[in-house]
C-alpha cells in the first residue's frame, strides 16, 4: 500500500477495486498502517501484514489478538531494504536489527 498516513499518496481507488475482487490470503504491505487504507474490508482478506508501525488502528489489532491474521513489525530501515531488494529481485537480505 503506497503513501504516506492515512490519505496523502494512497491509491485509495485501487485497494477498494482489490476489496471488491474476491482475493483471500494477501499479504498486504505498507509503512503505517492506519485507516482508510488499511480497512476492515482490506484487513478481513488479509493473511499476513508486514509494517512498521499501527497506531490507532483497531481493526487490524483485533485480527491480529484473535488469531485471524499474522502482524510482522518491522523497524523502519528494515522495512525499507526489505522494498528495495524485492524491486530489484533479491529473494533475501540480511540486516542486524
Amino acid at each position: 500500500v503506497g503513501g504516506f498516513g492515512t490519505a496523502i499518496g494512497t491509491p485509495m481507488a485501487l485497494i477498494e477495486a482489490l476489496v471488491q475482487q474476491t482475493s483471500e490470503n494477501l499479504i498486504v504491505v505498507g509503512g503505517i498502517a492506519q485507516t482508510p487504507a488499511f480497512s476492515a474490508g482490506l484487513l478481513q482478506k488479509a493473511q499476513r501484514v508486514k509494517t512498521t508501525f499501527m497506531s490507532g488502528n483497531r481493526i487490524l489489532q483485533d485480527l491480529w489478538q484473535n488469531g485471524t491474521l499474522e502482524l510482522e513489525l518491522i523497524p523502519m530501515g528494515s522495512f525499507v531494504d526489505m522494498i528495495r531488494a524485492a524491486a530489484s529481485g533479491v529473494p533475501a537480505f540480511y540486516t542486524p536489527t
